[in-house]
């Protein structure tokens, strides 16, 4: 019976700071394993199994099934991992991943927390956990829905609305030091990632302990998106349940594949879409919120990021 396979490294954070692109890199590394698909049709970088204080993300629900997803992980992988972007923020992901699997190598990106946040905003907005689509109105909604008031119906996870809070690194970063040895972590800003890919990849395989695999291949992924019909993306998203209904009859019956079918019209309802520029206002808001926190983790990484909270439209 062959041994089943747990994750040694994982890319734990911050959402919209080119986790995405990262995963898709690493995942065509013949030594590195990474999950896939979920029920055979689902890309999935984002298992979000340790982050079981924050509703509404996990994709697994119990040990068993988390497991499952690195089944095909075989000897030529030398390292094997997850990419779940709320595990830094989460109060309890990196204390229980700790605990299980405490030589874990966790990979931390970090981008402009302006930039992260308003795409951020976006992404919430096209999946419905945000139903109010001025990013300068969500921003200022954050006190009261901080009380509980004004979230979405769509809205699982509230704390994901407190865009402050998800972009201060700081004390994330502070905590993930308390929990691992720095030499087991390893912090990526994003800006370095843009600006020499290929050198940036070549350091995370090194952290990782794996052989360069010569890519050279870095196109752009992720780009910011909106749904062309938003009515579409609500009925897909959250299917009402006369349309679970019809389709478990469909699977059962003509074996047609509901996600599939979902994951399809998805796609086709998504437009590349270029954001606003923001307002001069709301870059000054943003610059004077964030600032502090960025001093801070400039102190952290023994790096200057002052430039992110001087930029200019």
């Amino acid at each position: 019976m062959a041994m089943m396979r747990h994750p040694n490294f994982f890319v734990a954070g911050v959402p919209k700071c080119g986790t995405t692109a990262l995963y898709k890199y690493l995942l065509s590394h013949p030594n590195i394993f990474l999950p896939q698909s979920v029920g055979g049709s689902l890309k999935q970088k984002e298992p979000h199994f340790f982050a079981d204080d924050i509703p509404g993300i996990q994709i697994c629900d119990s040990e068993k099934a988390y497991l499952h997803l690195f089944a095909d992980a075989n000897d030529r992988h030398m390292a094997v991992g997850e990419a779940s972007v709320m595990y830094l923020f989460s109060d309890v992901a990196l204390e229980r991943i700790a605990r299980k699997y405490p030589e874990s190598r966790i990979i931390i990106m970090l981008r402009n927390p302006i930039e992260a946040v308003y795409s951020f905003h976006q992404e919430l907005y096209n999946c419905h956990t945000e139903d109010l689509a001025d990013f300068s109105v969500a921003w200022e909604a954050q006190e009261k829905r901080a009380l509980g008031k004004n979230i979405p119906k769509r809205c699982a996870n509230p704390n994901a609305l407190q865009y402050r809070e998800v972009f201060r690194y700081a004390p994330q970063l502070e905590k993930l030091w308390s929990i691992f040895p720095r030499e087991q972590t390893k912090v990526v800003v994003y800006d370095d990632f843009a600006r020499d890919t290929r050198r940036t990849y070549q350091q995370i395989l090194e952290f990782l302990g794996v052989p360069d695999d010569g890519r050279n291949d870095f196109q752009r992924v992720n780009k910011s998106k909106r749904n062309r019909s938003r009515m579409l993306s609500r009925l897909l998203f959250t299917p009402p349940a006369k349309v679970k209904s019809v389709a478990e009859w469909a699977k059962q019956n003509a074996g047609i594949d509901y996600t599939r079918v979902a994951i399809a019209l998805t796609k086709l309802n998504q437009a590349q879409h270029t954001r606003p520029v923001l307002s001069a206002g709301v870059r000054e808001e943003l610059k004077s919120s964030f600032e502090p926190d960025v001093r801070q983790t400039s102190r952290l990484l023994d790096r200057d990021l002052g430039y992110w909270t001087d930029l200019t439209p």
